[in-house]
């Protein structure tokens, strides 16, 4: 399935060698402002892309490789309602999660860190800890409040409150069940209090929903993310998950975001 986009112009670029410059000018104009709706994430602080990025990249991708785990030791016959992706120690765990007498718990757990992959079914079920608790509370919350623009599958991914007073922050990332597609927009990032269980903040990576179908020979694409300063945390995301390298004009110029490695390439922003 392929969305036909609204504000995000798409260039589709083959492997051949083009020199940055070239790229930098076959980005559209940026002659459609943003639409008043949504609020557009923006961010200032490449740092923070970069980092941020890689996390979202870790979760997402360990998620994808439990649900295969979890399949072979019997996940269709546990039957839970979702999980949670947490950092543990040197690694990452996802529990996954449904209902028992006194509220959600846990039902199966898949360990993966640099030495090992385990799936381990829970029985009898455990009780979540008071931050898996929190991380399900808050993509339940997300799930039942915000809404999508992509008609595909979503992970959320939590991310704990960085310091005392801060919210709880749930990215939603779509993810297309063929693997030849590529979700390029339709991210989300959100703010959950749990206290007030409200969603208290929202914003989206773009007004508007892409899939693109990739070849094998496609190993660039060139967006326009003309309403941000800088690329965001999604575009190292998708560069990391498809190993596709993004040449992003934004109203600072042109990046390139190859990986975690992000930089600017060109001056000249798009339009300009």
């Amino acid at each position: 399935m392929v969305l036909r986009p609204l504000v995000l112009f798409l260039l589709l670029l083959a492997s051949a060698a083009r020199s940055e410059e070239d790229l930098a000018a076959e980005l559209p104009a940026a002659d459609v402002a943003p639409p008043s709706g949504p609020v557009l994430a923006r961010n200032d602080d490449v740092a923070f892309v970069r980092r941020r990025g890689v996390e979202l990249y870790e979760r997402h991708q360990a998620t994808l490789v439990a649900l295969d785990a979890a399949r072979e030791v019997g996940l269709s016959d546990i039957a839970p309602e979702g999980w949670v992706t947490l950092r543990e120690d040197d690694g990452l765990r996802v529990r996954f999660v449904g209902s028992c007498e006194d509220g959600p718990c846990g039902l199966l757990d898949v360990l993966i860190d640099s030495e090992r992959l385990a799936a381990e079914a829970l029985y009898p079920p455990v009780p979540l800890s008071d931050r898996e608790g929190d991380a399900w509370r808050a993509k339940q919350l997300v799930f039942a409040r915000q809404e999508v623009t992509c008609e595909v599958p979503y992970n959320a991914i939590t991310f704990p409150p960085e310091q005392e007073g801060d919210s709880w922050t749930v990215y939603l990332v779509p993810q297309p069940a063929e693997s030849d597609l590529v979700a390029v927009s339709g991210h989300a990032r959100v703010r959950v209090d749990l206290a007030r269980g409200a969603v208290v903040g929202a914003e989206e990576f773009s007004a508007s929903c892409i899939v693109v179908q990739r070849t094998a020979e496609q190993s660039q694409l060139a967006i326009d993310y003309a309403w941000a300063p800088m690329p965001a945390e999604t575009h190292v995301l998708n560069s990391l998950l498809h190993q596709i390298v993004f040449f992003v004009g934004t109203s600072g110029g042109v990046f390139r975001v190859n990986g975690d490695v992000v930089e600017r390439v060109a001056d000249v922003g798009p339009g300009a």
